[in-house]
């Protein structure tokens, strides 16, 4: 993927954003878009940083993994660890676990996946032999997936190292989704089976090839929801897609979301998530389903609508943060979208080619601050991958 010496026209950063990542040659990302990249004291921001970004990661890839510190005009990085447990859309699942510790995931010396904590001196704090996908608010669970069946069936999201042991079965009984607890050794529990799954939706017999993916708890824990996905052509999709919600533990999980195409998603409180999917008129677009299921599903009207994005909700709930992917020139709106009245305000448009190998792609990956005073995003317009940021209070 290259830059052009001549931006596109349509190339237009906002004026106020501002790389906070080095120019040093190497390459910087934080990942995915529903996680909150600064700390509660909105003084370190956290970033992945690659000395590459033209091929996907192998296992002999070391991944850097820390924070800039954004009291130091010259931004400054400082890496507190590393991994070669990671992908070009997500990194390495790196978050802060508290103010003063990170986790994200890791290989063992054999290649498994596993996480760990780590603190601000770089120390190991816990390790775990399992990978987590998302956490719990405060942090006593953790909910993973078979990333090695990603890599098979959703290349870009999965991690190399280990083949997937239920590669030979469409839907395997002790494959799914897993809960275990930060706060002891104990081993994942299998809380929703891929088995399962396929029974829910007709497929008793598992002809087609199951999977998870896209697990994301609620605003305060008390629920996750998730991507069921089926290997079966629709239309231009090599797969179907439902969404999935579920008590914190699993229990009562059942179909949200069954338009048989389902992508980004996220959740405005304990009850409510927004989706670009397949809507009940029959049309995509931004939806608001009810996961209680007392409301009845609502849309998102905007002309300019037109595509699936990044959508996620500021903290006061009262803004959707989204983004585009690339137009004609391969550039990417960013945009803040006013639910009281619907009113969309422009962030910047950004050159962000789609290349040839789609897993290493940068979207932008938009992402809010935990005051809702900011957002920042991972981008290549500068000719390298870095992140940047900007006010929006």
């Amino acid at each position: 993927m290259s830059i052009p010496n001549d931006l596109p026209a349509n190339h237009q950063p906002h004026p106020n954003l501002k790389r906070v990542t080095p120019d040093d040659g190497k390459h910087y990302f934080f990942g995915y878009y529903e996680k909150f990249p600064w700390d509660q004291s909105h003084q370190r921001l956290l970033a992945n940083c690659a000395t590459f970004r033209d091929r996907r990661p192998t296992v002999s890839d070391p991944l850097q993994v820390g924070y800039v510190d954004l009291t130091d005009n010259n931004t400054i990085y400082k890496p507190l660890a590393q991994t070669t447990c990671w992908n070009w859309q997500q990194g390495c699942m790196l978050q802060w676990f508290d103010n003063q510790s990170i986790i994200h995931n890791i290989h063992t010396p054999d290649k498994n996946f596993a996480s760990q904590i780590v603190d601000l001196q770089g120390r190991i704090v816990e390790h775990f032999d399992h990978p987590i996908y998302d956490l719990s608010p405060n942090r006593d669970r953790a909910y993973s997936l078979n990333f090695a069946r990603l890599t098979d069936l959703r290349p870009g999201y999965g991690y190399v190292g280990q083949p997937d042991p239920h590669a030979q079965i469409n839907a395997p009984s002790d494959d799914g989704v897993f809960l275990f607890e930060t706060g002891s050794r104990s081993k994942p529990q299998l809380i929703i089976s891929t088995a399962d799954l396929a029974k829910q939706i007709g497929d008793p017999q598992a002809e087609h090839k199951h999977w998870v993916n896209h697990i994301q708890v609620s605003r305060t824990g008390k629920r996750f929801a998730f991507l069921h996905r089926w290997k079966q052509q629709l239309g231009n999709l090599w797969w179907r897609t439902r969404m999935v919600v579920a008590n914190h533990d699993g229990s009562d999980y059942r179909s949200l979301i069954a338009h048989d195409n389902v992508s980004h998603y996220d959740w405005l409180d304990d009850d409510t998530i927004v989706a670009w999917c397949i809507g009940e008129d029959g049309q995509q677009g931004y939806w608001l389903y009810d996961a209680s299921g007392r409301n009845q599903p609502t849309k998102l009207e905007h002309p300019t609508f037109t595509g699936d994005g990044h959508c996620t909700f500021s903290p006061d709930g009262k803004w959707m943060l989204s983004d585009t992917y690339p137009d004609s020139q391969g550039c990417r709106a960013l945009f803040l979208y006013r639910l009281a009245d619907g009113h969309r305000v422009e962030l910047g448009s950004y050159y962000s080619p789609s290349p040839s190998d789609i897993e290493i792609r940068c979207d932008l990956h938009p992402r809010w601050s935990r005051d809702g005073k900011q957002v920042c995003i991972d981008s290549v317009h500068d000719g390298f991958r870095g992140v940047y940021v900007l006010p929006v209070s």
